[in-house]
């Protein structure tokens, strides 16, 4: 690519440069012989001011006016330098570049302001003709001179114009755009080249990491450096950003099967201790039978609720995002959670103030249900038997506020910081013991679906007295007609 754009700059520079050295000749060209014509009329009329066919003798009188030319043969050929003067002199009316020739009638050479005196021959009139004269290219021309009257022919002259500065101009200017357009070619492509290194540089830097991260999948620590300031940069943050995002799932799914392992390891071993004991002596102890049947019944029921969590984790990475316009009147969902949890746990005690019923959240209700199972069921794992459970209701400001409060032993200060963080427990031993015990991550996707609604989402905890989690969704406002 870089070599076709070089290529194509060079041919229109080269181009271009072809251009200007054929109209810049043609001017001067055009020019010259502009020159040639206006004086060569110029010496058409002074000469004709002689009126007589020109010859040795009125050439003399003419243009030597002061003086008489002495000691000159009869076939000599007169110049000016042989003591011409006065105002009829012919070299006055040329440039310092041209020659004028005077021939009489029968195109004799009679007179030259030149220092040649050797006879030239006349070609064709009134045609402008390249001409070599003493080893000297330029413009000839051969005109015929009238009387006064312009109706007869009394000479002939020829005009010579030394075109050897146009020729030398000429190559001077050709080695000169030369010079130019090579200097020009390199500074582009020196030009180009840092233009393309700094442009590409952060390309390579990407494709550096891609083939990194291709060679070793499970290396995500490696990171874009760019500040090139402008879309690659951006595209680099974009990149470090999925990077950083792809390292924390890889993270969490690795402690997911961790603990998915570590905690499904635990029934599973229980459940077939049980069965190896009921093979052996179960089959004819009843106490043995009851025992081990009962305790594989309370591992299954323990490995149902955490696939019954995996589940729900899962299902919520899609749900979110389809469910995160719709809207949900709140009372209802409330009052059919408490009467759920009141006839599964007829054990505990559990109540529900409304303050404001006319409250319509943004949340879908499916989610706002299992917020409530969420943080019922964690009351529940955390309270003792025959504790009250309270649910409240209000408005708060542009948010409807919804408070469960359990009586429970409450959380540590120094476990708030992390209970929302996927399989985290406050007391593990625990939680391996109830037919309840999940992995720890019921509090994770209540943090998430919080998130997706931009809810506010605090937890007010005491060891031994109970916690409170306190949640404001964003109200529905309705509109006013004009």
């Amino acid at each position: 690519m870089v070599l076709v754009t070089t290529g194509l700059f060079f041919l229109i520079l080269t181009t271009f440069t072809g251009l200007v050295l054929l109209f810049s000749n043609d001017l001067l060209l055009r020019r010259e012989e502009k020159t040639v014509r206006e004086t060569t009329d110029l010496v058409q009329r002074h000469l004709s001011e002689i009126d007589e066919p020109l010859t040795r003798d009125n050439l003399i009188t003419y243009l030597q006016t002061m003086r008489t030319v002495e000691n000159i043969s009869s076939d000599t050929i007169l110049t000016e330098g042989m003591a011409i003067v006065g105002n009829h002199s012919v070299s006055h009316l040329l440039y310092s570049n041209q020659t004028a020739y005077l021939y009489n009638i029968h195109k004799d050479l009679l007179f030259t302001t030149g220092t040649e005196t050797k006879p030239l021959v006349l070609g064709h009139l009134n045609t402008l003709q390249s001409d070599r004269i003493d080893n000297e290219r330029g413009f000839s021309i051969n005109v015929p001179i009238y009387n006064q009257t312009g109706k007869k022919i009394i000479g002939y002259a020829k005009l010579f114009h030394n075109l050897e500065f146009y020729y030398t101009l000429k190559n001077r200017l050709l080695i000169l755009l030369l010079f130019l357009e090579i200097g020009t070619i390199i500074l582009v492509l020196i030009i180009m080249r840092h233009s393309i290194d700094t442009f590409l540089s952060p390309i390579y830097s990407l494709r550096k990491v891609m083939r990194h991260i291709e060679a070793d999948p499970t290396d995500l620590d490696v990171r874009l450096q760019i500040s090139s300031g402008d879309e690659i940069e951006e595209l680099s943050h974009i990149f470090n950003a999925m990077l950083e995002r792809i390292a924390e799932q890889n993270h969490l799914q690795q402690q997911f099967i961790s603990n998915v392992s570590h905690e499904l390891r635990t029934p599973v071993a229980v459940i077939k201790g049980h069965l190896d004991l009921l093979s052996r002596w179960g089959k004819n102890d009843p106490d043995i039978l009851e025992e081990s049947l009962e305790a594989s019944r309370h591992e299954a029921q323990r490995m149902n609720v955490m696939i019954s969590e995996m589940l729900d984790l899962v299902r919520l990475q899609g749900d979110l995002s389809e469910k995160h316009q719709e809207t949900t009147y709140l009372v209802v969902p409330m009052q059919a959670a408490v009467y759920n949890f009141e006839v599964l746990r007829p054990d505990f005690a559990f109540s529900l103030t409304v303050k404001t019923t006319d409250l319509h959240a943004k949340m879908s209700k499916s989610h706002f249900e299992q917020v409530l199972t969420i943080l019922l069921d964690n009351a529940v794992k955390y309270s003792s038997q025959k504790s009250l459970i309270e649910l409240y209701l209000d408005r708060f400001e542009d948010y409807a506020r919804v408070t469960v409060r359990d009586h429970g032993e409450g959380i540590a200060e120094e476990d708030l910081q992390n209970i929302f963080e996927r399989f985290y427990r406050t007391d593990k031993s625990r939680n391996r013991e109830g037919t309840k015990a999940g992995l720890g991550i019921g509090l994770s996707i209540l943090k998430q679906i919080c998130d997706a609604y931009n809810c506010r989402l605090n937890v007010y905890s005491e060891v031994n007295s109970g916690t409170a989690f306190v949640i404001d969704i964003p109200l529905v406002m309705e509109t006013k007609d004009v």
